[in-house]
């Protein structure tokens, strides 16, 4: 039986990568620190649930609006949750695929404080980076609030 947290999350970052601002609000707090793997080109933090928004839609654009996360599995806690994704999608004619792991730290009213990634196709991800080129400024490696 999956963990309540691990459902919530689930269905709060579905809803929330699908544009919906509630979902956002119950997934994550005000002040969460995204941080990511390679996939978003290495060493990119965000800093705030707006730039997080920003982010998710710039990334969209990007991808031309065919992004998508496959939650493969999800694993609960108290205090935690990590799902277990594919994510995949086409930027100018390339395909992006790729297995990672999204771990949730959660804060005492069960919203996360941070979100960490973790990629395991590291290789494609790094030839998916070079095939396509630069990436506008709109993606920026650190956003702060």
């Amino acid at each position: 039986m999956e963990h309540p947290n691990a459902t919530r999350i689930r269905t709060s970052w579905l809803a929330a990568m699908s544009g919906d601002p509630v979902a956002a609000g119950e997934l994550a707090t005000d002040d969460v620190v995204w941080s990511t793997d390679i996939r978003a080109g290495p060493g990119r933090r965000l800093d705030g649930l707006q730039a997080c928004g920003e982010f998710a839609l710039a990334w969209q654009e990007l991808f031309d609006f065919t992004w998508t996360y496959d939650v493969l599995d999800a694993c609960g806690s108290e205090h935690s949750v990590v799902l277990v994704m594919r994510e995949h999608g086409f930027a100018r004619s390339h395909h992006f695929d790729n297995h990672t792991l999204y771990h949730f730290t959660l804060g005492p009213d069960g919203r996360a404080t941070h979100i960490q990634t973790y990629d395991r196709d590291r290789d494609a991800i790094i030839a998916f980076w070079e095939a396509i080129g630069p990436v506008t400024p709109r993606l920026p490696t650190t956003v702060e609030r």
